[in-house]
């Protein structure tokens, strides 16, 4: 894939980690996005852990499990998904709103 947009050193040494786990919900279809965009930065994709396909088998009912909707059913949060979400990610600097939306997200 091409670079469309710089991603600092640190972030691409831990993407691609594998002595690193990443744990996320429906974060393989992130994986392969990033790949394509970043010539391959987080490799195989055996070092990240998607909790849909676990969240599907033991709670089938749960017809969207994505992180919104467990986050609701399962800790009876609301994760709020706002304007952070269409931000301007290319930013030097994250706004702290942005930061918290990047880490619960």
């Amino acid at each position: 894939g091409e670079y469309t947009t710089a991603m600092t050193e640190s972030l691409r040494k831990l993407l691609s980690d594998p002595s690193v786990i990443k744990i996320g919900v429906g974060v393989l279809g992130d994986v392969k996005d990033l790949n394509e965009d970043y010539d391959g930065v987080c490799g195989d994709g055996k070092s990240y852990l998607d909790l849909s396909v676990l969240i599907k088998k033991r709670w089938p009912h749960l017809r969207r499990p994505g992180l919104r909707n467990v986050t609701a059913t399962l800790l009876g949060l609301q994760l709020r998904k706002g304007k952070e979400q269409v931000s301007n990610w290319e930013m030097r600097r994250m706004t702290k709103r942005m930061e918290e939306y990047a880490a619960a997200d």
